[in-house]
């Protein structure tokens, strides 16, 4: 047998041979008929190994441990974070404030409180006051225990604000009164300052609305020369009251359409205060179309901006059926809807020729098609004072 019939025998031999969990592989390549075979390093046939749900965690290697030649260690979390060091505390305590501020309304707690809505969508209460009353209080400053607050002055701002929501983070200041508390120097310990600002003119209601909020706040700020300076906000709502109108004109207007419908309807007056009623009547005159409901709805519309960019959002605040099933000529269907119950504002008409607000009945009648006439009619919203009369 020569060298290379041995060698195909042996591939042969290799291939037919039954699969079994450990083999050997023999070589006769160029030996003497009658030797003996070699064996060669043995080769483990194993099945595929099982799917693991998690590799075993390991130890990070320690500075004294040998070099791993040849391996690759992966380090899968498990160890505890490492303690901050002394550098990394003076960077992170380079950007936190070195002190908490305080600012306190000298008659908070005598005040009405209302709930306003925060950036941060929480609900707060904050004191009421009305234009040209005076607001005074104090501003308290306690420096982190440890700590010096070196600034450059710390002052106290009035500020009235329009922010309009299409403009995010750009407020137009309408108001605008600063207090010096303190000019530059350190801070050791807690100190307090009084503040007054006396018969201050705030023309227009705090309002939150779709597209538009109006806000007052007292903004203290303590300037640093090497780093951010600390500002603090605290809210306040104004609310103005009206007196009774001098004039107010009831509505009355007919409405319809041609040989279908004709009805006639009036309210009492067309300016309600905020704790009003609505009173009115409706006069069907001809109908011909077969009617199934009647509501009246009071309706908001915000517009902020002016000329192309003008936003306008409109907001059903109530619904009130007025009549449910198919009306007669000559029926009269009473109305009488009471406005306590929702959130109104007053009516406001170009507030810093930035925005107004408006409110609106509107009557909606549906037919047995499900086809909608309606016919609205604005009204003017005023806060009267609240008194026992007016309640």
């Amino acid at each position: 047998m020569n060298a290379s019939d041995s060698f195909a025998h042996s591939r042969s031999t290799v291939r037919n041979a039954p699969q079994v969990r450990e083999s050997q592989y023999y070589c006769k390549w160029a030996s003497p008929p009658n030797s003996i075979p070699i064996p060669l390093p043995t080769r483990r046939l194993t099945s595929p190994t099982p799917a693991i749900s998690s590799p075993p965690l390991r130890r990070a290697a320690a500075a004294d441990d040998p070099p791993q030649l040849g391996r690759c260690r992966l380090l899968l979390g498990g160890e505890p974070p490492a303690p901050p060091t002394p550098a990394m505390n003076y960077i992170i305590g380079a950007f936190k404030a070195p002190c908490d501020v305080f600012i306190t309304f000298a008659d908070e707690r005598s005040r009405k409180q209302v709930a306003i809505k925060k950036d941060n969508g929480k609900t707060v209460m904050v004191p009421t006051f009305q234009s040209l009353e005076t607001i005074a209080g104090e501003v308290s400053i306690a420096p982190v225990p440890g700590k010096r607050v070196e600034h450059q002055g710390v002052k106290i701002e009035l500020l009235g604000q329009i922010e309009l929501y299409h403009e995010r983070g750009h407020f137009y200041d309408f108001t605008s009164l600063v207090r010096e508390l303190e000019v530059a120097g350190e801070i050791y310990e807690r100190k307090t300052y009084p503040f007054e600002f006396s018969t201050v003119e705030m023309p227009y209601e705090s309002y939150s609305g779709t597209n538009v909020r109006l806000r007052y706040i007292l903004k203290v700020t303590i300037g640093r020369p090497y780093a951010t300076s600390v500002v603090e906000c605290r809210d306040f709502c104004v609310r103005n009251y009206s007196p009774l109108p001098s004039i107010n004109n009831s509505i009355k207007m007919e409405v319809g359409i041609e040989d279908c419908l004709h009805i006639e309807f009036e309210y009492s007056k067309s300016k309600y205060h905020l704790k009003d009623v609505i009173v009115g009547k409706i006069y069907f005159l001809l109908v011909r179309i077969k009617i199934k409901n009647m509501e009246l709805e009071i309706r908001r519309r915000e517009s902020t901006g002016s000329g192309p960019g003008t936003y306008i959002e409109t907001e059903t605040l109530a619904k009130f059926e007025l009549m449910d099933g198919a009306p007669v000529r000559g029926e009269s269907i009473p109305v009488r809807l009471f406005l306590t119950p929702y959130e109104l504002t007053p009516t406001y008409r170009n507030i810093n020729n930035k925005f107004n607000v408006k409110y609106y009945l509107n009557l909606v009648l549906v037919d047995e098609e499900d086809r909608r006439y309606f016919k609205q009619q604005e009204i003017t919203m005023y806060r009267l004072q609240e008194t026992p009369q007016s309640s």
